[in-house]
């Protein structure tokens, strides 16, 4: 089945619920495949290793065993012993795929991103800081979702293009409410969640990167303090916060192949503004929140 993610063509014969079918006759650019994969040398804490051919073993227990080829362009699953689809798929969609970019070359970035007067602005930082809800929120005022979790970037003469991800957002059930999202259609990321999948309005098309910003909220919990400590110290400025937000990055850097990643981390910084956003912390100033967001890309 043909699909199309992060404007790329997936190959898949797994079941990837979500995703919009792309042309019959398309070229695929990554094919997924069912298969045997070798098991690994059990390493605490590091689920991803290198493989004799060149390419990556990212294996989970439970869940399923991933080989990627060196370049990128093929990834044989093969799913645990009763292990929940959900889980297989999201883990393929996410932090497999990710990798997988990395080994293509691809510019790709851990964000939420949202389209606003034709240009895409999107929000990056640590896990569980507020980009879904904050991509929901500008959704909820009618801007369309570029991405939710992974934003594919493409150069092109002095500029940056978006690709747009999955027609979905990431949201928890205590979200409703206060979102577009189609509620009654949400599905469950994996069964062991309450984490759901929820249908919303994507953009059309691929669309120019306007901005990268970092929320950094006052007020916020230790949680949220602690982690925009981390995020946004001071050190490095606009290429150390893009470099932070690549996704795939951190293993690709495991496995020696970083010097891409940084070369791209930098380029975008040349090209887009990037910056923090200091926004106070609850759902009182949600709204005003959002109110800066849309001023934020003029």
């Amino acid at each position: 089945m043909k699909l199309s993610y992060c404007g790329l063509v997936l190959d898949s014969a797994l079941d990837l619920p979500g995703l919009l079918p792309a042309a019959p006759d398309a070229k695929p650019d990554l094919v997924v495949r069912r298969g045997i994969v070798p098991a690994g040398a059990a390493e605490a804490g590091h689920p991803v290793h290198a493989v004799g051919d060149g390419g990556v073993l990212w294996q989970v227990a439970g869940v399923a065993r991933y080989h990627i080829v060196p370049d990128g362009t093929q990834i044989t699953v093969e799913p645990a012993a009763a292990a929940d689809p959900a889980a297989v798929a999201l883990l393929l969609l996410h932090s497999v795929f990710a990798l997988a970019c990395a080994l293509r070359g691809d510019w790709l970035l851990a964000a939420s991103a949202v389209a606003i007067r034709g240009r895409v602005m999107a929000i990056i930082g640590p896990s569980a800081i507020g980009k879904s809800a904050l991509a929901a929120g500008l959704a909820a005022r009618g801007h369309a979702v570029v991405a939710d979790g992974l934003l594919r970037l493409c150069p092109a003469a002095g500029a940056v293009t978006c690709q747009v991800q999955a027609p979905w957002l990431l949201l928890w059930p205590e979200q409703q409410g206060w979102t577009a999202a189609a509620w009654s259609t949400a599905s469950l990321v994996r069964r062991d969640m309450s984490l759901l999948r929820v249908p919303v309005r994507q953009a059309a098309a691929a669309l120019p990167l306007g901005a990268i910003l970092v929320p950094r909220w006052r007020g916020a919990p230790p949680l949220g303090s602690l982690m925009y400590g981390v995020e946004d110290g001071g050190g490095g400025g606009d290429f150390a916060r893009v470099a932070r937000a690549t996704a795939g990055g951190v293993p690709a850097a495991t496995l020696g192949r970083a010097a891409g990643h940084l070369r791209w981390a930098a380029a975008v910084a040349r090209v887009c503004p990037i910056g923090a956003l200091d926004l106070d912390w609850g759902w009182a100033h949600f709204a005003t929140a959002l109110d800066r967001l849309e001023a934020a890309l003029p």
